[in-house]
């Protein structure tokens, strides 16, 4: 009996793990494919962006390894760089950028876009307005008595300052780049040795490791599909879809007839 029991907790403690090491090895692939889709799509797009196709591979390599080393993912971190340089911001200016917000958002991503987009509307007027204050102010960022204390006034001061269209980009840059090098300095790097920094950290290395096996497949999967879609949207397979749509309408109409034809002769039995 005992050893029945023994045979029993072994088996099961098998299949756990067996199931544990399937889920990993899925996660791991869905990581891989995921990060492979999401590179190949920015590539595309930041290609546009900065009109070359080498650029933009040189880019996505410095947007990875920011990534694998900060709590944020890579897609969190494509799409900050696609904000900001839809703003008008220099791909070589990115980095810094992103960087300087990281550290005052403290890692976490939902404020890191929100204080990429608020940066972005003053770099774009040039000029801090009211609305972009209250979004900075909303994120957490003492960005009024920094300026503040630049300027040797009161916060009430700035404020008004900032309604009469008087705090340029330049004075907000600098704010925000003495935050991240006093009060939120190296957050990014605290916050990466945390439980889920360190597996954001994991995922980004997965995904650029398995980029590099996966990516020629997927690249030649792309192509094989592209020739599947060019040839399904030919002259002659869609009038072949025509002649099998009207063979299938006609088949239908005999089938029909043939069961009218079975209910009759029932009926007439039955009588």
């Amino acid at each position: 009996m005992l050893f029945r029991s023994a045979i029993g907790i072994a088996a099961s403690a098998t299949q756990s793990a067996i199931s544990a090491v399937s889920s990993a090895v899925s996660d791991g692939i869905k990581i891989i494919t995921d990060y492979t889709k999401s590179l190949q799509t920015a590539e595309v797009a930041f290609k546009g962006m900065m009109g070359s196709a080498d650029g933009a591979k040189q880019h996505l390599t410095e947007l990875s390894e920011f990534a694998a080393k900060t709590p944020f993912q890579f897609t969190d971190v494509i799409e900050a760089s696609r904000t900001l340089q839809g703003y008008g911001f220099a791909a070589a200016d990115v980095i810094p950028t992103l960087t300087a917000l990281g550290n005052i958002a403290g890692g976490n991503a939902d404020r890191f876009n929100r204080l990429t987009y608020a940066y972005s509307e003053v770099f774009e007027k040039q000029r801090l307005m009211s609305q972009d204050l209250r979004q900075f102010e909303s994120a957490g960022v003492p960005i009024l008595q920094t300026l503040a204390t630049a300027y040797g006034t009161t916060a009430t001061a700035v404020k008004k300052m900032v309604e009469e269209g008087r705090i340029g980009f330049p004075h907000v840059k600098w704010a925000l780049e003495e935050l991240s090098k006093t009060r939120f300095a190296d957050q990014l790097i605290e916050q990466s040795k945390t439980l889920e920094g360190q597996i954001s950290n994991l995922k980004d290395r997965v995904g650029i490791l398995g980029n590099k096996m996966f990516d020629p497949i997927a690249k030649a999967m792309a192509e094989a599909i592209g020739e599947v879609n060019a040839s399904l949207s030919g002259h002659d397979i869609e009038k072949w879809a025509e002649q099998a749509g009207r063979r299938s309408e006609e088949h239908t109409s005999e089938l029909q007839s043939l069961r009218h034809l079975v209910c009759r002769l029932l009926l007439e039995k039955k009588k």
